[in-house]
């Protein structure tokens, strides 16, 4: 089901989201946030990399980048990209999170990124095992990039309120909803930043923790803002002022991140 959803959205997702003044904005929160990472990470394995928007860029730092995706038509769309390009990296490859290991054997990386919720389609349970598998590939002492939806996004609490509809602005809140991608729709889970902090622990320590779309409002948005562009300029300088990790889970996204603890013996 999960690959399917995604295969039928990938033809739409940069329209929708990737090249939408919304979705540009979040991603230079995201990048911005990335970069001081990026120097120490020659070698980076991307998760979730949709239609390889992030893998692309992140090639052209000159880390080597292998970037995976769970839907062979999202796979399709970044290889399409990339020969457009005419790059080499980054390399693209189709498989699922628990496939990784058998998949790419030996190899091991200083960086595993992976944006815009991805890891919100898989369960508290799911997370535990995939949290062994990250460690599994990351070198000694490196580090996760994760960007998840958060549980209670201020701006989807206020404007599906002012609609009338106070079960969409809420929907979040449970952890747990059926949430549309495209014409389809997903399981997702709405994680707290303390929920994933236990979640990734013994493998991981929290490094940071910062809000991403707090001003920015969520990409169903856009069509209003289209209309104001000069609003999404300053919600943008707003959120360069409010990067305070206490707000984190009332953004659209967050971005956490952590670090391989040392393997112990015995």
């Amino acid at each position: 089901m999960l690959p399917t959803v995604f295969d039928q959205y990938a033809a739409e997702y940069d329209t929708e989201f990737t090249d939408s003044a919304i979705g540009k904005a979040q991603r230079r929160q995201v990048w911005k946030a990335l970069a001081p990472y990026l120097d120490r990470s020659p070698e980076i394995l991307e998760v979730n990399c949709g239609t390889g928007e992030d893998a692309i860029r992140l090639a052209q730092t000159g880390s080597r980048v292998l970037a995976t995706d769970i839907a062979p038509e999202m796979i399709r769309v970044a290889e399409s990209k990339k020969a457009r390009s005419g790059a080499t990296n980054p390399e693209f490859l189709q498989s699922g999170f628990l496939d990784l290991p058998n998949r790419i054997q030996g190899r091991r990386f200083d960086l595993i990124f992976s944006d815009f919720g991805g890891l919100n389609c898989i369960s508290p349970e799911d997370t535990r095992t995939v949290a062994g598998v990250f460690s599994r590939l990351l070198k000694p002492g490196g580090k996760l990039f994760l960007v998840y939806m958060s549980r209670h996004c201020l701006w989807e609490n206020f404007y599906f309120r002012w609609k009338g509809n106070r079960q969409v602005a809420v929907r979040r809140h449970a952890g747990f909803a059926e949430a549309r991608v495209g014409k389809g729709k997903i399981g997702t889970w709405y994680y707290t930043p303390k929920e994933l902090k236990a979640l990734y622990d013994p493998e991981f320590s929290r490094l940071d923790l910062s809000p991403i779309g707090l001003c920015v409002p969520p990409s169903y948005l856009g069509g209003w803002l289209l209309k104001r562009p000069r609003w999404l300029k300053i919600l943008e300088l707003a959120d360069k002022f409010l990067h305070f990790s206490a707000l984190a889970d009332y953004a659209d996204h967050f971005v956490i991140t952590f670090e391989k603890k040392p393997e112990t013996i015995g």
